[in-house]
């Protein structure tokens, strides 16, 4: 019932934006956090991942054996059921993409390992100033007496930005 209502949604999204862009042509339909969900007509599709696909299913199948420990067999195998119809869902998203930005280096060889074509696939790191950013030495993460939590680094104050 939920997939066939969560289709509907995506259905409609579709439809609206296929209008809007014979309205006024769009340049790319840009996904971000999943694959292309959907298609339209003339429009280029662009996913900006989260993180690869299958990086998720592989960390709970490297920690089944304590998760089965902790939760029970049943969780486990309801995750791999989850996750696989998620990977098929993943691969057709992706399959529907002109381009593919992910976050780092390490995520485009595992989205190429999904079985993206390489060409297709870019890498653009995030942009964090990692002097800015960094972990202060000997301080474990948390918020502080002065109110700064010092596991983003060195200012995480609004009126330090202002």
């Amino acid at each position: 019932m939920e997939d066939w209502i969560y289709r509907r949604h995506l259905e409609a999204i579709a439809r609206r934006v296929a209008e809007r862009h014979r309205q006024q042509p769009y340049d790319v339909l840009l996904f971000l956090g999943v694959g292309a969900q959907f298609e339209v007509a003339g429009l280029p599709a662009v996913a900006w991942l989260q993180g690869p696909p299958q990086t998720e299913w592989q960390a709970i199948h490297r920690l089944r054996h304590r998760l089965i420990e902790l939760s029970g067999r049943m969780l486990y195998w309801k995750l791999r059921v989850f996750y696989r119809h998620r990977q098929r869902v993943a691969r057709r998203e992706l399959a529907r993409c002109r381009a593919v930005i992910c976050g780092s280096e390490w995520s485009r060889q595992h989205v190429i390992a999904f079985g993206v074509p390489a060409e297709r696939v870019f890498a653009l790191p995030y942009p964090f100033d990692l002097e800015l950013f960094r972990p202060e030495p000997n301080v474990p993460p948390s918020i502080r007496a002065d109110g700064r939590s010092s596991g983003w680094g060195a200012s995480t104050r609004a009126s330090d930005w202002i």
